[in-house]
């Protein structure tokens, strides 16, 4: 029986690396990529949402949005989607993600509601388009160095 063993321990420091340097050196258009990769992600919760919760609730789809970009304590950078609501009715958004106690008549029923965790998938589904877009976010700036001489 073949086993093959790969050792990508110095591929991940080469790209970090490389994020890094990009951080450094161009600090507007990382910033912009991740609100572009922000976007994409809210557009994913969105679609995921709509095709998990049946229910004809337009102001909880309009509601997921992305933050704006922003640069934290130790260099790097994050963007996250949420559920906001811009009005003064409130935002419910919770109960669908986590679930709540059916209450009618301000009695329990002893039941709970669904909980659908739309962010937490979402986002698991996500990640593996997120490393895609940055090793070729990566790569665009390596080339655009070379050729430019930098």
């Amino acid at each position: 029986m073949n086993n093959i063993a790969l050792d990508v321990s110095e591929w991940d420091r080469f790209n970090q690396n490389m994020l890094e340097l990009a951080q450094e050196t161009m600090p507007k258009e990382t910033k912009k990529f991740m609100r572009r990769e922000g976007g994409r992600l809210a557009t994913v919760t969105r679609k995921l949402a709509r095709s998990t919760v049946h229910k004809k609730t337009g102001n909880y789809f309009k509601s997921i949005r992305s933050s704006k970009a922003w640069e934290n304590k130790r260099g790097g950078y994050g963007v996250y989607a949420y559920s906001s609501r811009k009005d003064n009715r409130g935002n419910h958004a919770h109960l669908l993600e986590y679930g709540h106690r059916v209450v009618i008549r301000r009695t329990n029923t002893g039941k709970r509601a669904k909980d659908y965790r739309i962010f937490e998938k979402a986002g698991k589904s996500f990640e593996g388009k997120f490393v895609n877009d940055a090793t070729e976010y990566i790569d665009k700036l390596l080339e655009s160095n070379f050729t430019s001489g930098r």
